[in-house]
């Protein structure tokens, strides 16, 4: 039996993490090799106590919400520069930790704010290195909180040294293999894939209810999620039309705000604020709406939320960023993209007004999402990894 050893740092080190979207799709991913006869370690847990876990609902004791009001008396900067400090510190006795597992045939890492355990461990076991590039990693702090990390540089070294360990990199489209071999300027061996939240996901084969035309929108609120946007174009939608409702669900720190304009633009009887679901409750919500929008993403995301609509079957509209038209054009024709509010707004009054065209492209999705991002056609694609490297 081979043994796979996967490295996750985020986002606190607790694999189990049901609130956290990384920690959910690689426990997707490594409950697909642990049934087809893979010994699977995530970190230093074998993965039987992982899904028990992850079953149970455990939420990680690191996992405490807000900062208390002491804590928050000093300037945000101040404050996470210490959480890095205290993080790098932490890593270092996580290695020390996953070391002690029976020594794996490969490592799966994915590549992790501050960390380069994933190249060491390999290095310490004399054995292959796949990470897994979900985003890069200063940009994308930056642009959450205004300003670039304290330690930039440790960070960015860190991140170079597992890049240039890794046998193979996994990336969501060629925008991001660009970025990091010019980043680099080193020759990378590079591998599109995208990955979905198992525990999420609902695969859809039901008729929407008729009388009216229900929009959708899972994630969370923050700021570049551009809820706001929807909501503006939303209510352009409803000046000429009566039969319209837009069902939220998810929550954040940009929800005051949002419900805040809801009321200003009149539309508190058709905008649903459903909160954060579980599977069932998001199924049940879903089996009601028609179309689903992606309101904003970063260049380099493939939102989980794309996979989740295309698998209930529905209609997607979904901003144009360089990884969403790569997986549009390589794979699903079906998903429609736009480039601004305005054509948001066109592309919702047209659907709105032909039921036939959003039926066919919601078929078009799933089919799309079962067929190529299913069980089977993951374990085919990391099985072929393996065999490429000699595995």
């Amino acid at each position: 039996m081979k043994r796979v050893l996967i490295s996750l740092e985020i986002p606190d080190l607790a694999p189990w993490n049901r609130f956290s979207a990384v920690a959910c799709v690689v426990c997707s991913f490594a409950e697909i090799l642990h049934n087809n006869k893979y010994e699977v370690f995530i970190n230093q847990y074998p993965f039987e106590k992982v899904l028990a876990e992850l079953n149970n609902g455990t939420r990680p004791s690191t996992a405490n919400g807000s900062p208390s009001k002491l804590v928050r008396l000093f300037p945000k900067m101040i404050r996470e520069i210490v959480k890095d400090i205290l993080l790098y510190r932490k890593l270092k006795s996580h290695f020390n930790e996953v070391k002690g597992v029976p020594k794996p045939d490969i490592i799966i890492s994915w590549v992790s704010y501050g960390s380069s355990n994933g190249s060491k461990l390999a290095k310490f076991w004399d054995i292959p290195l796949v990470s897994i590039y979900d985003n890069p990693l200063v940009e994308e702090y930056a642009f959450q909180l205004g300003y670039k990390p304290f330690f930039r540089n440790y960070i960015e070294k860190q991140e170079k040294i597992m890049i240039n360990s890794s046998k193979r990199v996994i990336v969501y489209s060629p925008a991001m293999a660009d970025s990091l071999t010019k980043k680099f300027n080193n020759a990378i061996t590079y591998s599109y894939k995208q990955f979905i939240d198992r525990y999420k996901i609902n695969f859809i084969d039901a008729e929407r209810p008729n009388g009216s035309i229900n929009f959708l929108y899972v994630g969370s609120f923050f700021e570049w999620h551009r809820v706001d946007l929807l909501i503006s174009a939303f209510a352009d939608v409803c000046e000429n039309r009566s039969d319209c409702r837009l069902y939220l669900v998810g929550g954040g720190p940009q929800q005051e705000r949002i419900e805040k304009l809801v009321k200003e633009l009149h539309l508190t009887k058709l905008v649903f604020f459903e909160g954060f679901q579980d599977k069932e409750g998001l199924k049940n919500i879903m089996e009601k709406c028609h179309i689903g929008i992606i309101p904003s993403a970063l260049w380099f995301h493939a939102p989980v939320k794309l996979f989740q609509y295309a698998a209930a079957g529905l209609c997607i509209l979904a901003i144009k960023t360089p990884t969403i038209d790569f997986i549009q054009q390589q794979d699903n024709s079906a998903i429609q993209l736009f480039n601004s509010k305005d054509e948001l707004i066109l592309q919702m009054k047209t659907l709105a007004s032909h039921p036939e065209t959003i039926t066919l492209n919601g078929a078009t999705s799933r089919r799309w999402v079962n067929n190529l991002y299913g069980d089977k056609e993951y374990l085919n694609y990391f099985e072929g990894l393996f065999k490429t490297l000699g595995i």
